[in-house]
């Protein structure tokens, strides 16, 4: 990753990363179970992440600025056996992730320190290669949270959130 500052108060960043999630024997192997099912073929979860975004430092707090995309080959996830309908981790071929965000933390003095974000994420999947995409599940659209914190000193803290997820989660 990288970061610009424009200003002292403003900067610039994009990162790139990639990651891989083994099959391991824990996602392969449930037995004995009474709600899941094996898969000894189960491959493993790769991704690759882009981001980019902006941060500015406002007299009374800080906004922060996001574009994000993911592409995943083979993600681990829970699904349902089609023989048993027991839940069994599989892999889906494709999944891509593209997102949006935006948060603001506030500083109002005297301890109290309020913040809010909200994203937007499309993540679709393709069950097999060459096939069409889908509305991932699992992956909530849009997500809100709202919250305060009071932290008068350095010794104790206190914090209230709210959270609304959007639906598909």
């Amino acid at each position: 990753g990288a970061r610009y500052h424009l200003t002292d108060n403003s900067s610039f960043y994009a990162s790139a990363g990639t990651a891989y999630l083994p099959a391991t024997n824990t996602f392969k192997f449930v037995q004995p179970s009474t709600t899941r099912v094996d898969n000894p073929d189960l491959k493993p979860e790769t991704s690759t992440s882009y981001e980019i975004g902006m941060n500015n430092r406002l007299g009374w707090g800080a906004l922060r600025t996001s574009l994000y995309h993911t592409d995943y080959k083979e993600k681990i996830t829970l699904g349902t056996d089609p023989t048993s309908g027991k839940g069994q981790w599989q892999n889906i071929a494709v999944t891509k992730v593209n997102g949006v965000e935006i948060a603001f933390q506030g500083d109002l003095g005297n301890g109290w320190l309020p913040y809010t974000n909200f994203s937007y994420t499309k993540a679709e999947n393709q069950a097999k290669a060459g096939a069409v995409f889908t509305q991932a599940t699992r992956v909530a659209p849009r997500k809100l949270n709202l919250g305060v914190t009071y932290e008068p000193n350095s010794t104790w803290s206190a914090t209230l959130n709210a959270r609304a997820v959007s639906g598909l989660y």
